[in-house]
């Protein structure tokens, strides 16, 4: 089997993975715009499906690339996690482009914030709150009513910042198992 190009294969797979995240992200922030506990329990429940399949999505794009190197080469630890970590970075990119775009332009973010605060406030109607932190609820949705919008590079700055940081702690893992020491005297046809 022929090594493709390392950029290729990163970028197609960060692609993929991105679309998936994108996609979900976007009907994460739907759900907890419809507001209720319903809603916010489906919201966890798709997280924790998604986290499954951000991890297996990681898992077997790397060990497809692995595949690529032949026994006597080996597949280091190194290389394994460079391509995760590639891979979440462009997955990072398209997810927060995909969520700036939904949250500014589709929706727009005054209406998004509105929406948001008047969601964690029925939330806050269903569920017995005590007094005591009634107030700093109110604190907090008056921050967020009065924090200047954020550009488009922070929002996707950070969004790559965090797929970076979970696609590294999870390929930490991943590229344990993956790796393979070479095996120069392995050959097929030999004794």
């Amino acid at each position: 089997m022929e090594k493709s190009n390392f950029w290729n294969d990163a970028c197609r797979g960060g692609a993929i993975i991105g679309l998936v995240m994108a996609v979900s992200n976007v009907a994460e922030q739907a759900m907890l715009l419809k507001g209720g506990i319903g809603m916010y329990g489906l919201v966890i429940v798709e997280w924790l499906a998604l986290a499954g399949v951000f991890i297996w999505l990681l898992y077997r794009f790397t060990r497809k690339r692995a595949a690529l190197y032949a026994p006597e080469e080996g597949f280091s630890f190194g290389q394994g996690f460079g391509f995760i970590v590639v891979m979440s970075l462009l997955s990072g990119l398209i997810a927060g482009a995909a969520g700036y775009f939904y949250r500014h332009v589709a929706i727009g973010y005054d209406v998004y914030t509105e929406r948001y605060i008047d969601s964690v406030n029925g939330l806050l109607s269903e569920v017995p709150v005590p007094a005591a932190t009634v107030d700093a609820y109110e604190l907090l949705f008056e921050q967020l009513r009065s924090t200047p919008e954020p550009s488009i590079f922070a929002a996707i700055a950070s969004s790559m910042f965090w797929y970076v940081v979970a696609g590294g702690l999870i390929g930490l893992v991943i590229a344990g198992v993956i790796s393979r020491a070479p095996r120069p005297f392995d050959t097929e046809g030999g004794n």
